[in-house]
C-alpha cells in the first residue's frame, strides 16, 4: 500500500503540472464534500462509544430494554469502514489541483497522514483498540 500510495502521489504531481485541474473540474464539489461528510460520520459512529460525541459526553449507555442504542450500526461501520473511508480520501486528494500555497500545503500533509494511516490496515498499531 505504500508503494501505490507513493507512485499516485507522484503520478498527481505529474498530472496537475501537466493539466492543472484535478478532478474539480469535471465533477461537482458536492460530491467530494459528501464523500468526505461520510467518512466524518462513519468515524464518528465507530468512536461514539469510546470518546462520545461532545466533548466526552454524547453516548447513553444501555436503552431501556437492556439493549445497547447502536450496536449494529457501530458493528457495521467497524467492519466496513476501510473501503468508504479510503474512497473518500483517495477521492478528495485527486479532485483538488496541486499547488503551492499554504493552504494547499496543510491541505495535502493532512492527506498525506490520511493515506499514511490507510497503508498501515492491516498493522497492529491501526487495529488498536483502548
Amino acid at each position: 500500500m505504500l508503494g501505490l500510495n507513493a507512485l499516485m502521489i507522484h503520478y498527481k504531481w505529474i498530472q496537475s503540472r501537466l493539466w492543472y485541474d484535478g478532478l474539480a473540474a469535471d465533477v461537482p464539489e458536492a460530491t467530494v464534500l459528501g464523500a468526505i461528510a461520510t467518512m466524518l460520520v462513519i468515524i464518528l459512529m465507530m468512536e461514539i462509544r469510546r470518546r462520545g460525541l461532545f466533548f466526552g459526553y454524547g453516548w447513553k449507555g444501555r436503552k431501556p430494554d437492556g439493549g445497547y442504542s447502536m450496536p449494529a450500526l457501530a458493528a457495521f461501520a467497524k467492519r466496513y469502514h476501510g473501503y468508504m473511508i479510503s474512497t473518500a480520501i483517495v477521492y478528495n486528494f485527486h479532485y483538488h489541483p496541486a499547488e503551492g500555497t499554504m493552504a494547499h500545503f496543510l491541505g495535502f500533509s493532512y492527506q498525506f497522514l490520511l493515506l499514511w494511516q490507510s497503508s498501515l490496515m492491516y498493522a497492529p498499531i491501526h487495529r488498536q483498540t483502548d
